[in-house]
């Protein structure tokens, strides 16, 4: 195959596109240099995993506490998480808990703290049966376990 100047274009412009996708994914590394340690758990307590937020800089361990609360109300529900020392999970932390702690919790819906986004009276909850979420009226009786969150700073001490 003879060179030409188009045949050298095209591959300068190959090579420009390799360079670019290196740099954009040294760029994204650089963005989120995360170094954990392990967090202090306290008795019966199981670390889930470490997530880190939209922002690209909030770092936190999300930790599953010990024990159960029966069948409630939404309300009564994040209100006993309080008492634990915590919060009932988030939809994303509940997906995460089925995906990594599923035997630490009964075949049933657990409710999340988030609300429906158009309607105050429905929440969302976790199905950790079949995996599935979604939505109900928060005066429903469902499960629920609590969680706390601790932040997780970076190398140089910064949460």
């Amino acid at each position: 195959m003879p060179i030409t100047l188009e045949s050298i274009q095209a591959k300068q412009d190959e090579l420009a596109a390799m360079i670019a996708a290196l740099q954009g994914q040294v760029k994204f590394e650089a963005m989120f240099p995360i170094e954990v340690s392990a967090p202090q758990l306290q008795p019966g307590e199981k670390w889930a995993c470490t997530l880190l937020c939209e922002d690209g800089k909030t770092k936190y361990h999300l930790i599953l506490l010990p024990g159960d609360s029966d069948s409630a109300e939404w309300q009564e529900q994040m209100d006993w998480a309080v008492e634990q020392g915590g919060d009932l999970p988030d939809c994303v932390e509940q997906a995460v808990l089925f995906k990594y702690l599923p035997d630490e919790f009964k075949k049933e819906a657990y409710w999340s703290n988030t609300q429906h986004a158009t309607d105050a009276g429905y929440a969302w909850y976790q199905n950790f049966s079949y995996g599935t979420q979604g939505i109900n009226r928060k005066f429903t009786a469902l499960r629920a376990r609590a969680v706390r969150r601790i932040p997780v700073s970076d190398r140089h001490g910064n949460d």
